[in-house]
């Protein structure tokens, strides 16, 4: 049952993931019949960065935050008493 409802969710978002980046393709020059051997390849390398680095967004986002926060060093320093 638990697999269904993943399958159906996986199932969905490769349905949305085409129409988002196809609306960003609207703005840029369009493909035609006379142009079409040297837009395909363009248009292929474009969709497969653009999922790529889709899915890769939040571990550089984490790994920004890990290399940019200050280092606490209050916990190594040595204690008087």
């Amino acid at each position: 049952m638990k697999l269904k409802y993943l399958l159906i969710l996986f199932l969905l978002i490769l349905l949305v993931l085409p129409i988002i980046y196809a609306q960003e393709e609207e703005e840029e020059e369009h493909c035609g019949i006379l142009n079409l051997a040297s837009c395909l390849p363009k248009k292929m390398f474009e969709y497969t960065s653009n999922v790529f680095n889709q899915s890769l967004q939040p571990l550089l986002s984490l790994t920004k935050k890990l290399l940019s926060e200050p280092v606490d060093t209050n916990h190594y320093q040595k204690q008087i008493h």
